[in-house]
């Protein structure tokens, strides 16, 4: 990952929202009262929707070509669709951002370990009653999910 620049930059702000991340978890491993996956969650905000907003045009053009299926086969963690689907990672990216935009979050569990709580994110437009996309993933691949996004993001700049 390339050095932190200024925070008003999106990259920037990834850089420190990784660095953050990576001292909660570094402070789980060895017993202190954090929450992993609270922070996990947050960290969805600055290393995933923080980018796409303020790099759109780089990140749609990166994001457009790349399947989830092609993702998934070259290490990324897989989503569980339950309604709806994404193909491609720009529409997982559009949905995924509107989920955390409006707190359309659930946790299966306050368990406090990422690989036991599965995340459920749902999106639907502002007059639809019912949900239309709702996807699943454990904190812990979240997390991978994450990483692996604002690595892409690193490699457009």
């Amino acid at each position: 990952m390339k050095s932190c620049v200024q925070r008003n930059k999106a990259i920037g702000f990834a850089c420190r929202v990784r660095k953050n991340l990576d001292f909660v978890l570094r402070q789980r491993e060895q017993g202190e009262d954090v929450h992993e996956v609270t922070q996990i969650v947050l960290s969805t905000l600055g290393l995933v929707v923080f980018p796409w907003e303020r790099e759109r045009k780089a990140v749609s053009e990166m994001a457009a070509s790349l399947t989830l299926d092609y993702l998934t086969s070259q290490g990324w963690p897989a989503w569980d669709f339950s309604k709806g689907t994404s193909s491609t990672l720009i529409d997982l990216i559009r949905h995924l951002r509107n989920a955390v935009a409006h707190g359309h979050i659930w946790f299966s569990s306050d368990d406090r370990k990422a690989e036991n709580v599965v995340l459920t994110f749902r999106d639907k437009r502002p007059e639809e009653k019912e949900y239309r996309w709702e996807v699943s993933i454990t904190a812990a691949d979240l997390r991978i999910f994450c990483e692996k996004f604002v690595d892409l993001v690193f490699q457009t700049q």
